[in-house]
């Protein structure tokens, strides 16, 4: 009987406890001898839970504790700067999978639309110390992004589940200047390498809209957003 662990914290307190931080979480070998690894796989569904706000595809990452995408009040990289701009998760995958700490990552294959779902697979070598990190941008927003950062699984057993929220960030490389021409999910260039905002990540404090006397915002009252804006469910399959 599959069993079920719930994780019920308040959106932006799980972002601020998690986006930049790592557990402590090891395992720590017996006296005498070393611990055989131990392979496990995980379902990884993630719902969309905004009203109008498509989800570009997401980047999944399953670590340990000396990996992280980014932390709040640091400078943004390059690869972040990439996805919460103009929802390109290559780079960033491509350096976590680089990464010494790095098990495993998994890219979303399309947008997750609002009210929708998506499952993914991920496979890993061993479960010890084993984290989960994943990023996906909003694309009604400039350099808006959905972030979980280090959340422990390492401790499910083959059928247990756990669930997590995820708080939207901010990532302080564009300007939150609402226009069409600078967002993807209104034909909007995205990406642009000229930084213009704080520099630094920051829980994101919403979008203005039309609707609210921002005449010059690409956005409508349905593009506004609550945290959370997404729902993680782990699985253990094995």
């Amino acid at each position: 009987m599959n069993t079920y662990k719930s994780i019920n914290i308040l959106a932006i307190t799980l972002g601020l406890a998690l986006y930049g931080c790592s557990s402590s979480s090891t395992t720590t070998p017996s006296s005498g001898g070393t611990t055989t690894p131990t392979p496990a796989s995980y379902e990884i569904t993630l719902t969309n839970l905004t009203g109008a706000q498509a989800i570009a595809p997401v980047a999944v990452v399953l670590h340990t504790s000396g990996y992280n995408m980014g932390m709040l009040g640091t400078s943004a990289s390059l690869a972040l700067e990439k996805l919460a701009e103009g929802g390109d998760n290559v780079m960033l995958l491509s350096e976590a999978n680089a990464h010494a700490s790095v098990l495993t990552s998994v890219g979303g294959a399309g947008a997750i639309m609002p009210a929708a779902s998506e499952t993914l697979m991920a496979n890993v070598t061993d479960s010890a110390g084993l984290q989960l990190s994943v990023a996906g941008m909003l694309v009604n927003t400039n350099d808006g992004f959905a972030a979980l950062q280090g959340l422990d699984i390492s401790t499910l057993a083959v059928g247990e589940s756990t669930s997590a929220f995820l708080a939207v960030f901010d990532a302080g490389t564009e300007a939150n200047t609402e226009t069409a021409a600078t967002m993807p999910g209104t034909g909007g260039t995205g990406f642009d390498a000229v930084r213009d905002d704080t520099g630094f990540i920051s829980i994101h404090r919403g979008v203005v809209t039309v609707d609210d006397g921002l005449a010059t915002s690409g956005l409508m009252d349905k593009h506004r957003f609550d945290n959370p804006a997404l729902k993680v469910v782990i699985r253990r399959v094995s």
